[in-house]
């Protein structure tokens, strides 16, 4: 997955999960929520390196230049969300493996006395 041309084979299967989202979508209180920006999904990444964030900021802009012109403004948001979500749950999936996303310890406090 580290490879962006890998990605392109997902598509379908994105896309196929995205319809079963949106068919079966959440609460309507869902959608009362503010709405996410696409952008905040780089701050799910702590090192930036997660090739799933182009992948869907890319997914989401072209959705938005196929789709968005002939949708309503309720639409737009539900396909928004929907799509925000899948994001969010494979970015955060992939990260929480990431060995990148450990905590760097703070070398300039001392290193705490073992008590014996």
């Amino acid at each position: 997955m580290g490879l962006p041309e890998i990605l392109r084979h997902r598509m379908d299967d994105t896309l196929t999960e995205l319809t079963t989202f949106l068919r079966n979508p959440p609460a309507a209180r869902w959608l009362e929520r503010s709405p996410d920006c696409m952008e905040q999904l780089r701050q799910l990444c702590r090192c930036g390196l997660n090739p799933l964030l182009d992948y869907y900021l890319t997914g989401c802009d072209a959705l938005q230049a196929i789709l968005g012109p002939g949708l309503i403004e309720s639409e737009k948001r539900l396909l928004e969300h929907a799509w925000h979500q899948l994001a969010q749950h494979e970015i955060e999936a992939l990260c929480g493996v990431c060995c990148r996303c450990a905590p760097v310890p703070d070398l300039t406090e001392p290193a705490p006395r073992a008590t014996v």
